[in-house]
């Protein structure tokens, strides 16, 4: 159940909704769990427009990442 959770949450970051994707990311913040796909929370955390967005990526985005995806993240939080 735990993945099917995660799953349906990422499948919800493509949606252009700020309200949803600001929960979407604190529920994948609540999760932790660390085969979410760092990319779209990355992505979001640079890019979007809306600063609760931005803060709740980096949220979700502190709880997932692990020593194998830390190098992938460095430039995108340089750039954050």
């Amino acid at each position: 159940r735990h993945a099917e959770a995660r799953d349906a949450l990422v499948s919800a970051l493509a949606d252009p909704d700020d309200e949803l994707l600001r929960n979407v990311l604190l529920g994948l913040w609540k999760l932790g769990d660390e085969d979410t796909p760092v990319r779209p929370l990355l992505d979001l955390l640079v890019q979007h427009h809306d600063p609760d967005v931005r803060a709740n990526a980096a949220l979700a985005l502190a709880t997932v990442l692990r020593p194998a995806t830390e190098p992938q993240a460095r430039d995108a939080l340089l750039v954050a």
